[in-house]
């Protein structure tokens, strides 16, 4: 019994030895980063990745304005004059400010194919067309929607999806591009203040559930 009291004895000293006064202990260490961690967990709209937050905002930002340019070159009616060539270039420049703002200022220190803002844009590229494409006809023959083209001929549609009854625009291609870029980036936003918010630390169920409903 002595031995093992002086051993442990021995051992309690050892302990203490590690951590002499006004140095910090391991258990110090933990404790510090816990409200660090719970800072790190704040509520927020932007990803805590510098690239992905610059690109994030620059989307949100010309959200607004690709509809109000779009909205004005319908509603002066020189689209009617334009033609297949007019209309289908007046698509694109109101496309590019997508990609070329990015391309000039987004501060992302690597090459500019691993860039968030370059692959969400090719990833957004690819789904609209798919959903141009094939979903569309969904919308055409189920939901009833038209589109009222009469003064353009440019069209690619589905040949073995759908009644066939009407035809997607070319330039809608370009325009559902950048429609998407802004839903799919809202919707990244939106979802992420539901997961930072309180109600995902008090309710994780609930939080899900209306990030999935609304998102």
């Amino acid at each position: 019994r002595r031995a093992a009291g002086r051993s442990q004895h021995k051992g309690s000293a050892a302990a203490g030895a590690t951590s002499p006064p006004g140095q910090a202990r391991p258990g110090d260490a933990a404790a510090a980063a816990a409200p660090a961690a719970a800072a790190g967990a704040a509520w927020r709209a932007f990803s805590d990745n510098p690239d992905k937050a610059w690109a994030e905002k620059w989307f949100l930002a010309y959200s607004p304005v690709w509809p109000a340019l779009f909205a004005a070159w319908s509603l002066s009616g020189w689209h009617l004059l334009a033609g297949d060539v007019g209309n289908m270039g007046v698509t694109v420049l109101i496309a590019l400010p997508n990609l070329v703002v990015p391309a000039l200022y987004c501060p992302s220190p690597g090459p500019w194919h691993q860039t968030y803002w370059f692959k969400f844009s090719l990833w957004i590229a690819v789904f609209s067309f798919v959903a141009s494409y094939f979903f569309t006809e969904y919308f055409f023959d189920v939901l009833k929607m038209k589109y009222h083209f009469p003064h353009l001929r440019w069209n690619l549609d589905a040949v073995l999806v759908g009644s066939g009854r009407q035809v997607v625009p070319l330039m809608m291609y370009i325009h559902a591009w950048y429609f998407f870029m802004t839903y799919h980036c809202c919707s990244v936003i939106f979802i992420r203040l539901i997961r930072t918010s309180p109600l995902a630390r008090a309710a994780p169920r609930v939080a899900q559930v209306v990030a999935v409903a609304f998102s």
